[in-house]
């Protein structure tokens, strides 16, 4: 799907294809053309992928792309609601133990843990300061940090190639929730707002959150809101969270952002564009800790979960 003046975070599509590669598309000017974008891997087919990052201190190119699955990648769908979802991490178990060079998958048996590939050159097109990258050892992974901040302009084309490979994503209208804080209570929605972008952007708005940090089946909360300047996490969502577990310091993301992606071998990859900000998170009734004095009066910090008793 054609996805003319979009103003939003970036994804790149990477496209596995054989034969030449015929080179990036460009306009009559000589400049970058937007193809499509296709959204995110699911967890049990992602191999991995790209990220362009502008964080409120920092910006980044970074990505890895392994030959398979890592099985403790993979979130397992709890419940969604709205345009939001809960994950559980399902911490695969083997006896006896794997080996160093290898992982344990869903069924407990020892698989070869997936390596990273060599892409070769890996560039970034359309940002303020070109990226190319090399692989680094000894995983083969691929970053850049001495971007600027942000490291594009609204609305540019963004394209990474490697190869045959192919990713494009779009620069972000900035972004700032209208929130410095979110307060989690049981049974209660959560409203957030934001000042929407410009008419016509493509963007949407990713909310992550996890409030049970030392669980042994902690849940993570997703949201993919549409970028029109509000969103809500559902209330039987927040009780669910709170009710699984709270342990720990919460954290919580929220950004706009772009995602795309492309078969890859058996698997997919992806590419985010985005700009990530980190509101202060809290949960109503509980008060993390490291050592007593973070307590109120007449509770001591387990320190163990981090958690005020």
């Amino acid at each position: 799907m054609l996805l003319p003046g979009i103003l939003a975070t970036v994804v790149l599509l990477l496209v596995a294809c054989q034969g030449a590669d015929s080179g990036p598309p460009v306009d009559e000017t000589g400049q970058l053309t937007l193809d499509a974008l296709e959204g995110g891997c699911e967890p049990a087919e992602r191999w991995g992928g790209f990220a362009v990052e502008a964080d409120e201190s920092y910006a980044l190119v970074t990505g890895i792309v392994r030959d398979g699955v890592v099985p403790a990648d993979v979130l397992d769908r709890v419940v969604s609601s709205g345009e939001c979802t809960l994950w559980m991490r399902t911490n695969p178990y083997c006896s006896p133990a794997c080996a160093s060079d290898e992982t344990c998958n869903d069924d407990g048996e020892c698989i070869p843990y997936p390596l990273g590939q060599d892409l070769g050159t890996v560039s970034v097109q359309g940002l303020l300061d070109p990226v190319a990258m090399e692989p680094v050892e000894p995983d083969k992974s691929y970053f850049d940090t001495s971007l600027p901040n942000p490291p594009w302009e609204e609305g540019s084309v963004i394209r990474l190639t490697a190869g045959n490979l192919v990713l494009e994503g779009v620069g972000l209208a900035g972004f700032i929730p209208d929130e410095a804080a979110w307060t989690l209570v049981p049974n209660t929605p959560v409203t957030l707002t934001w000042p929407p972008p410009p008419a016509g952007a493509a963007s949407t708005v990713h909310l992550e959150l996890t409030i049970d940090q030392h669980g042994s089946t902690p849940l993570m909360l997703t949201c993919e809101f549409a970028d029109d300047g509000a969103g809500e996490v559902p209330a039987e969502l927040v009780q669910q969270m709170v009710t699984s577990g709270v342990t720990g310091y919460p954290n919580g993301r929220i950004g706009r952002r772009t995602v795309d992606k492309a078969a890859w071998g058996d698997g997919c990859v992806d590419l985010v564009v985005t700009q990530p900000r980190s509101p202060d998170v809290t949960v109503s009734g509980f008060y993390p800790c490291t050592i007593d004095d973070d307590c109120p009066d007449g509770l001591t910090c387990d320190q163990d979960l981090e958690v005020c008793t």
